[in-house]
């Protein structure tokens, strides 16, 4: 007969309590596994989209400075006048350099 302030009785009572306390830190462990794996989810979609989102503005920028080397090119090829075209190369040399710090900021 085990009395209940006897030694086998804690015992007992001591690993009940020690497995239910060793199923709950299982099941926290099981949910924190499934909300950091939920989490880095978010995180890879949200990186995900935003490559998405910075390469499409890029695309943009790209074509645009695109269509703007043309014209800086028809417009060098339109003046005849040597001064004149030396004046033009300067200034177009600085939107050059805009266009290419735009560029720059987007890429890094």
């Amino acid at each position: 007969m085990v009395l209940e302030g006897s030694p086998g009785k804690k015992g007992k009572k001591g690993k009940g309590r020690e497995k239910k306390e060793s199923n709950s830190k299982e099941m926290e462990g099981e949910i924190d596994e499934e909300e950091n794996e939920e989490g880095k989810q978010n995180v890879e979609d949200w990186v995900r989209q935003f490559r998405e989102n910075q390469l499409k503005e890029l695309l943009q920028v790209l074509e645009q400075e695109e269509r703007q080397e043309n014209e800086r090119a028809n417009m060098l090829t339109s003046i005849t006048d040597h001064q004149e075209k030396l004046r033009l190369d300067k200034i177009l040399g600085i939107e050059r350099a805009k266009a290419k710090e735009r560029i720059d900021d987007l890429i890094l």
